[in-house]
């Protein structure tokens, strides 16, 4: 199975989790209203719980912006 693959997947179902909603790969999520500060900090706990990656907070809002950012921070990151 293609890891790139199921690692975008994987943190597309966290985004979706945590957003209540389903998520594409490329959504706005922070203009949207659909993260706000609080889902934000859960987002961020679960990625470092199941990627054990750490989104830098002065780059947090950058990252969050949208899915597709997320999902290639992780993938960049994520020492799988």
């Amino acid at each position: 199975k293609d890891l790139t693959m199921s690692v975008s997947n994987e943190v597309l179902a966290l985004i979706s989790q945590v957003a209540q909603k389903q998520v594409s790969a490329n959504e706005e999520l922070l203009s949207t209203g659909l993260i706000d500060s609080v889902s934000a900090m859960d987002l961020v706990m679960a990625i470092k719980q199941k990627f054990d990656v750490d989104l830098p907070f002065e780059q947090l809002v950058d990252i969050l912006a949208n899915s597709a950012n997320i999902i290639q921070y992780v993938e960049n990151n994520y020492k799988g």
